[in-house]
């Protein structure tokens, strides 16, 4: 009786046997185009029983590592430095003991290097231009001391680049002995952030007329925040990095620059660039803010060094 049990309910096991998998490539290797000097990597995606051997071939003929090519027998083939001897037809084959699968071929073009060439220049003979915003072919230039002295060209200077080989000034604008540290253009207006000597702050310049740029409106922080260092714009809302604070300024009247809200760092910002409602400020580190509500300022957060105080 206790055998006829035992008989059943035995348990029988059977032993899962490996599975011949031949190999399979899943992602081929792109083609790409590449400038002479760069790095260039093809890479495959395969699957199928280990091991996998790797084998990369161009033009047909098995690649070595030799220095210039390094992963010939893995799944990325990488060229150190392409060269013009290097375009041709990338292709690799993955093997294993159940087969023999082979990729599309990808194609590489190399472009030669060419080195930058200045083909026109307004040379500047008395300032420092720090910073340069092109819209259509105005060149719009914000000038800064030379030796910590101003010059007629200190402030803000409009140049046609329309024929960059001969590049022509066609009107200039400055706000007493302000430095220009940064200028963008909306429409015929021109944001142009002044530093050192006041009025500090910002200043919205009418561009109607490019021979005689006029003065519309200046938010002067002399006496409150201080220098003014970057600007950007969107509609009516010019966003402002004033010395250690960021301000947000209405400016749908440019003779009356009305306040919004602001943030304060414990330095000074250098630069601010705006997508959509996110503002990106750097100056000791990094700091990002949502501008959703203009009138209050939302610090999403930084990167070190990040020291801030809020007010």
């Amino acid at each position: 009786m206790t055998s006829t049990l035992v008989s059943a309910f035995a348990v029988v096991s059977v032993r899962a046997q490996p599975v011949s998998q031949p190999p399979q490539i899943l992602q081929p290797p792109s083609s790409a185009t590449k400038r002479a000097g760069t790095r260039v990597t093809f890479a495959v995606v395969a699957e199928g029983s280990p091991d996998l051997a790797y084998q990369w071939r161009k033009d047909g003929v098995p690649l070595a590592d030799d220095g210039h090519f390094a992963g010939t027998g893995s799944s990325s083939l990488v060229i150190t430095a392409a060269a013009a001897s290097d375009v041709g037809a990338y292709s690799v084959e993955v093997a294993n003991a159940f087969g023999v699968a082979r990729g599309d071929v990808a194609m590489l073009a190399v472009q030669p290097w060419r080195p930058w060439r200045v083909v026109g220049s307004d040379p500047n003979t008395d300032e420092i231009t720090r910073r340069v915003f092109v819209d259509g072919n105005r060149a719009y230039l914000a000038n800064g001391y030379v030796y910590f002295e101003p010059t007629p060209n200190t402030g803000l200077r409009i140049v046609n680049v329309s024929d960059p080989t001969s590049p022509r000034r066609v009107g200039a604008w400055r706000a007493n002995y302000a430095e220009a540290s940064s200028v963008v253009v909306s429409g015929d207006r021109a944001y142009v952030a002044l530093r050192t000597s006041p009025p500090l702050g910002l200043a919205i310049v009418d561009l109607s007329d490019e021979t005689n740029p006029r003065t519309l409106g200046i938010f002067d922080s002399s006496a409150t925040v201080g220098h003014g260092i970057d600007v950007a714009v969107s509609g009516t809302v010019a966003h402002a990095a004033l010395g250690a604070q960021v301000l947000i300024l209405d400016v749908s009247d440019p003779a009356h620059i009305t306040s919004l809200g602001s943030w304060t760092n414990l330095y000074s910002f250098s630069r601010l660039v705006l997508s959509g409602t996110t503002a990106y400020v750097a100056g000791s580190g990094l700091q990002v803010f949502d501008l959703t509500d203009p009138t209050n300022p939302l610090r999403l957060g930084g990167v070190s060094p990040a020291n801030v105080i809020y007010r």
